[in-house]
Parts: C-alpha cells; sequence; structure tokens
C-alpha cells in the first residue's frame, strides 16, 4: 500500500507542477503520428506500473479488473491537470481536490478487496 500510496503522490505532483503539458501533447497528437505514439507510450508506461502496483494489493482480482482498475486511474490522474496546476488555464483551481483525488483514487484502488 505505501508503494502505491507514493506512486499516487508522486502523479498528483507531477500533474501539478507541468502545467499544461498533458494538454499541449495531446493538442499536438492529432496532427502527428510520432506524438499520437508518445503520447500512448506515455499511458502504456503508467498503466503497467499501476498494474504492478496493483497486482500486489488485490492478489485475488482478475487480471481484466486490475488493469481496468489501473488504466481508469491513471486517465483520473491526467484528467486532474486542468485543476491541479497554480495556475489553471480552464478551471479554478479547487482548494484541497489533491487530498480528494488521492483519497478516491486509492478507495478505486482497493475497493473490494
Amino acid at each position: 500500500m505505501a508503494r502505491f500510496e507514493a506512486y499516487i503522490d508522486y502523479s498528483l505532483a507531477r500533474v501539478s507542477e507541468q502545467a499544461g503539458y498533458y494538454i499541449l501533447l495531446g493538442e499536438a497528437q492529432t496532427g502527428s503520428a510520432i506524438l499520437a505514439n508518445s503520447f500512448q507510450e506515455i499511458y502504456a508506461l503508467d498503466i503497467k506500473v499501476l498494474t504492478e502496483l496493483l497486482e500486489a494489493l488485490l492478489p485475488d482480482a482478475s487480471a481484466k479488473d486490475i488493469q481496468q482498475r489501473a488504466a481508469f486511474i491513471a486517465a483520473a490522474i491526467d484528467g486532474l491537470e486542468i485543476f491541479l496546476n497554480d495556475t489553471p488555464k480552464l478551471a479554478p483551481s479547487i482548494p484541497g481536490l489533491t487530498d480528494y483525488s488521492r483519497s478516491m483514487l486509492i478507495q478505486i484502488a482497493t475497493e473490494g478487496s
């Protein structure tokens, strides 16, 4: 659990600190196969790491369940990018959102375990 929590904390901090990175990469990939592949590789790596962490947390869960949880957690963290940076361009900062997000991601990872 400590390793999973550390990865979530690292990911949320990364998203907060790299304001606009994923949005720009996402926009850029629409016109470039190379960037589209790079974007997919980033997600694949996050999902791989999350899958390994979840397998340790949920030894009785099916591979499909673990893969779905990992993919959802990776997407949720990335989606938070518009809210978690200090100077959001698309939405105002929401006080306490990082802590709430952390709590919910841990719940998604462990519920039913």
